[in-house]
């Protein structure tokens, strides 16, 4: 079954796409100028390690990304599924 494979392929990509870009950023810009390139990822890492310390931040921002990926990729599943049962009863 391809579908379950691309849907895979989405999710993977979409992740990535939210969490890959750390390294790059951190090599590259250093989230500046002004952090005008900072992520959400990248945002972590300052809270956390950089700026003090502050651990509850660093803990906020990562549940808040987490819920936000589960949210889109719940989404995007229930598409998929849906798209399913319709082919399922024709």
């Amino acid at each position: 079954e391809i579908q379950g494979t691309i849907f895979f392929s989405i999710v993977l990509n979409f992740v990535y796409g939210f969490s890959g870009f750390f390294p790059i950023i951190y090599i590259l810009t250093k989230g500046g100028p002004a952090y005008s390139t900072t992520t959400i990822d990248y945002l972590i890492y300052l809270r956390a390690f950089r700026t003090g310390g502050e651990m509850s931040d660093a803990y906020t921002l990562a549940t808040l990304l987490i819920i936000i990926i589960m949210s889109i990729v719940s989404i995007l599943f229930c598409i998929m599924f849906r798209k399913k049962n319709i082919e399922k009863e024709n």
